[in-house]
C-alpha cells in the first residue's frame, strides 16, 4: 500500500491552502493513505477533519521507523527541510536541508521567485507553489467540507455580517473602535443587519468592549463558543465577513467556494495590503 506524508508545520491559514494541493496528491496517488504531520493545534484540528488527510501526527517521533512511498514537503524553514533526510522514504519532493544548504524544486524556486516580484506582478502564492508538486493533477480550490447549508434556509432576515476582532499579527488589527464606526455607518445608510462576533476565548475582553460601545442588540456573540467545525458552520451562514485575521480568511474562503481560487486570493490580498488603520469599506 501507498503511503503519502505531507509535511505542514505552519498556521490554519495555510493549512486551509494546503487542502488544493492533498485534493491533486488525491488524484495522483487515490488509493495512497495520505498522513499529515502537522504542529499547529488549529491546523492538526482542521487535518483531523478533513476527509483529504487520513492521519494525522503531531511529532516527527510519532513517525519513527516508519516508511513512506513519497514525503511532500510544503515548509522551506530549516526545521522543516530537515526532517528530509531523517526520514525514511522512496520519494521525496519540497525543500530540503542537506549539509546545512536549503535546496529547493526547479518550478518552486521560479514560482517563489516570481512571488518576491511582489503579488501585484507575479499573481502567484503559495496554492500555486504547493501544486508544483503535483503538476499532473487538476487545479482544484481550496476545500473544506461544508455542512450543506445554504442561506436561503434562514429567510430573508437581516443580512449576517461576521466580525473577527483580531488577529495574530498586530499590525493587520483593527481597533474595536473602527468595527464600530463600520456598524454606524452601514446603520445610517439603510442597512437591516445582525453583527455576529467571533474569536478565541482569549478574545472575550475584545467581544465585551465592542458590546459596551455598540449599544444594540442586534448582536450575536460566538466569541469563544465555538470549535473550529462551529466556526466554519458560523461562517457559511454569513453574508459578509470582516477580519484581518488571514487564517479566518482563508477558512471563509474555502467555506463560500464562489469563484475560482485565483479570484478569492486575490479579493484577500487586496484586503490585506491595505493594513489595520487604512482598510475601508
Amino acid at each position: 500500500m501507498e503511503r503519502a506524508l505531507v509535511i505542514q508545520l505552519a498556521k490554519l491559514g495555510d493549512f486551509i491552502q494546503s487542502t488544493s494541493f492533498l485534493a491533486g496528491l488525491r488524484q495522483v496517488r487515490p488509493e495512497a493513505e495520505i498522513c499529515l504531520l502537522g504542529r499547529e493545534p488549529s491546523a492538526l484540528e482542521a487535518a483531523r477533519l478533513s476527509p483529504l488527510v487520513d492521519t494525522v501526527a503531531s511529532s516527527p517521533e510519532a513517525l519513527a521507523g516508519q516508511r513512506f512511498t513519497a514525503v511532500y514537503n510544503l515548509n522551506s524553514h530549516p526545521e522543516a527541510a530537515g526532517l528530509g533526510p531523517k526520514l525514511k522514504y522512496d520519494q521525496y519532493y519540497g525543500p530540503i536541508l542537506i549539509e546545512g544548504e536549503l535546496r529547493f524544486p526547479p518550478a518552486q524556486m521560479f514560482l517563489m521567485a516570481l512571488m518576491r516580484l511582489g503579488r501585484r506582478l507575479g499573481r502567484f502564492n503559495l496554492v500555486d507553489v504547493w501544486a508544483s508538486l503535483v503538476p499532473e493533477a487538476e487545479a482544484s480550490s481550496t476545500f473544506w467540507p461544508g455542512s450543506g447549508k445554504v442561506k436561503k434556509d434562514r429567510g430573508h432576515g437581516p443580512a449576517l455580517i461576521g466580525l473577527q476582532l483580531s488577529c495574530r499579527n498586530h499590525l493587520r488589527r483593527w481597533p474595536v473602535e473602527n468595527f464600530v464606526a463600520l456598524g454606524r455607518e452601514l446603520a445610517a445608510l439603510g442597512h437591516s443587519f445582525t453583527f455576529v462576533l467571533l474569536g478565541s476565548p482569549e478574545e472575550k475582553a475584545l467581544a465585551k468592549k465592542f458590546r459596551a460601545l455598540w449599544g444594540r442588540n442586534d448582536l450575536i456573540d460566538l466569541v469563544g463558543g465555538t470549535s473550529l467545525s462551529g466556526l466554519a458552520e458560523a461562517l457559511e451562514g454569513l453574508d459578509l465577513l470582516v477580519s484581518a485575521d488571514t487564517g479566518v480568511m482563508h477558512l471563509a474562503a474555502a467555506m463560500s467556494g464562489r469563484g475560482s481560487s485565483r479570484q478569492r486570493r486575490c479579493r484577500q490580498e487586496q484586503l490585506s495590503r491595505q493594513g489595520a488603520q487604512g482598510a475601508k469599506l
